[in-house]
């Protein structure tokens, strides 16, 4: 009998011991199809952001602005787009109810371009019903760069899509190499600045 009973109590252990070890390959295997799941939906989700980019980026590229468009100081007085663009800039075009976190981290990519792109041709446009936002805003942020507003209720060639962007300027008046940064993707944003200042910028450094 002492025996039947250890025998017994010998297969429970050894079966309490597989099925754990089951448990635990079950585990593992549910762990790696979660992160795997976890991945693949941020992944869809980057490519949705993108694709949605790009349409904004397609219908603006290349558009060539009027000569007689005008946009506000920070003092509110009316400023012709044709005789602050004789050079290339780089504009951050973004409205007040945007994101402020999105368009904070915007800002401080920017920061570290003032010397080398030029912190005369780097402008930043905002959409905001009250002119004090823009002092607010520039006191907050510790901003150097020339800021312009157009009221909500102005027409403007310069569209306001819900979210910040960046686009060149060209001394033609034309927009061009439009890119919606997010934060999500930080390395993407380093990337178009980079190139920015490479490819608009770094020649006429150089020839200054």
């Amino acid at each position: 009998m002492r025996r039947t009973v250890l025998i017994l109590t010998g297969l429970l252990v050894l079966s309490n011991l597989y099925w754990f070890r089951e448990i635990r390959k079950d585990k593992a295997v549910a762990d790696i199809l979660s992160t795997s799941i976890s991945d693949m939906s941020q992944q869809i989700y980057a490519v949705d952001l993108l694709t949605e980019a790009r349409k904004y980026e397609c219908s603006m590229e290349g558009r060539l602005l009027s000569t007689d468009f005008n946009i506000l100081d920070i003092h509110g007085n009316n400023v012709s787009l044709e005789k602050l663009s004789h050079t290339n800039k780089l504009i951050l075009r973004y409205a007040e109810l945007d994101c402020h976190v999105c368009v904070e981290e915007q800002i401080k990519n920017l920061k570290p371009y003032a010397d080398s792109i030029g912190i005369n041709n780097i402008f930043i446009i905002v959409s905001a019903s009250n002119p004090m936002y823009l002092h607010r805003f520039r006191k907050m942020n510790n901003i150097d760069f020339s800021l312009y507003n157009i009221p909500p209720q102005q027409k403007s060639e310069i569209d306001d899509i819900g979210i910040p962007y960046f686009f060149i300027l060209t001394s033609e008046k034309r927009i061009v190499s439009m890119f919606i940064p997010y934060k999500e993707m930080p390395e993407f944003t380093s990337n178009y600045l980079h190139n920015v200042y490479k490819n608009y910028f770094q020649k006429t450094k150089l020839t200054e």
